[in-house]
């Protein structure tokens, strides 16, 4: 009457209109007549001094506010994202699914609901089934009639796992490169030793031989005095053994 508008139907004043004694009812997603937007209604009731009911002070909650907030953290973090009340039916969630607010989506209601847009059931169900593969919590809201429930799937829960195995076995992979450098390394310097130690051996041997078989006497000392060679024909002259 009088432009005024009726909310006498509206599950928030119902509620204590039909006799409900809690001191706060949230209301199931429910579009908002003045503005048309989903949201969620907080009431009150206002009593008089008898404790008869004189009116209904209601708060709206805007589930705008919820889906930007849901969707800023899952994009990063989680599958999905759902809000439920104490009845089991779903207030706001991330993806956005308008379809579902209200309703009490529990493991088949997802498709049960969708099997009449023309999509097979069974297919259907074993999608979500694919899709929900993961680790799902719900966890009551301190406070408030409410809970929230977090899926995340199989590869974010494996994520942060496949990066530590990834780094893991790339320092692996760099130490035995490492080690087989080095080895590679240590191996030619023990050849090029070998060589060495080869030629020289070859060269003290000729060089003895050489000596040897020279006619005359050779005595060769060192910085010291000290005898290091003394040639055959050295023994022969001074009658003194090698």
């Amino acid at each position: 009457v009088n432009g005024r508008r009726s909310f006498a139907d509206r599950s928030y004043f119902r509620f204590f209109s039909d006799g409900g004694n809690a001191p706060t009812f949230l209301s199931e997603p429910i579009r908002n007549r003045i503005d048309g937007e989903w949201s969620l209604f907080l009431s009150t009731p206002l009593l008089d001094e008898r404790k008869r009911l004189r009116g209904v002070l209601v708060a709206s909650i805007s589930l705008k506010y919820f889906s930007a907030l849901y969707a800023e953290v899952g994009a990063h973090m989680v599958e999905r994202i759902e809000l439920f009340d104490d009845r089991g039916l779903l207030a706001a969630g991330y993806p956005h699914r308008p379809e579902l607010l209200g309703k009490p989506v529990g493991k088949d209601f997802v498709a049960d609901s969708l099997s009449g847009l023309g999509v097979d059931k069974d297919a259907l169900a074993l999608n979500t089934k694919k899709a929900a593969l993961g680790l799902t919590t719900r966890e009551k809201i301190s406070g408030y009639p409410l809970s929230i429930s977090l899926l995340r799937s199989e590869s974010q829960v494996l994520a942060p796992w496949q990066r530590i195995v990834f780094i893991v076995v790339l320092g692996v992979v760099l130490i035995i490169v490492l080690i087989v450098v080095a080895a590679t390394n240590l191996l030619r310097s023990l050849r090029r030793h070998e060589i060495l130690t080869d030629t020289i051996s070859e060269r003290e041997q000729h060089l003895r031989q050489l000596l040897a078989s020279v006619q005359d006497a050779i005595v060769t000392v060192d910085d010291r005095l000290g005898i290091v060679l003394f040639n055959r024909a050295a023994e022969e002259l001074f009658g003194i053994t090698a």
